[in-house]
C-alpha cells in the first residue's frame, strides 16, 4: 500500500464557527470536525497570522503550517466572529472598531 503525504497547507478562510477541527487532508475535502481542544496562532507564509482549530490528533500538523506565535485550549469564543487572540484564550472584541479599519 503506497502512503499518502500530506503537505501541511492554510487554506481560505473558514465560515465553520463550530468548534470542531477544522483539519482537511487536501482541498475541498472534508474537515475532521471533531470537537476541537486546542487553538494555534501561526504565521501562515500565504495569509500571515492565522487562529487554526485544532483537535488533538492534528494539532502537530497546524503546527507545522507556519511558524507557531502561540497557543492556548479550544473554548468558549475562539474562532468566532468579533474575538481578540490571547495567549490565555480568546476575548470578545468590544471595541465596536470593524477588523481592518482601526
Amino acid at each position: 500500500m503506497t502512503e499518502r503525504y500530506v503537505r501541511p497547507y492554510v487554506g481560505p478562510e473558514s465560515t465553520e464557527h463550530r468548534g470542531v477541527c477544522l483539519y482537511a487532508p487536501n482541498p475541498g475535502e472534508s474537515i475532521c470536525a471533531v470537537d476541537a481542544t486546542r487553538h494555534v496562532l501561526v504565521d501562515s507564509p500565504t495569509y500571515g497570522p492565522v487562529g487554526l482549530a485544532s483537535c488533538g490528533d492534528h494539532v502537530a500538523i497546524a503546527r507545522a503550517t507556519g511558524r507557531v506565535l502561540g497557543e492556548h485550549p479550544f473554548a468558549g469564543v475562539c474562532g468566532l466572529p468579533s474575538t481578540r487572540w490571547s495567549t490565555e484564550g480568546c476575548d470578545l472584541d468590544a471595541s465596536g472598531v470593524e477588523p481592518g479599519r482601526g
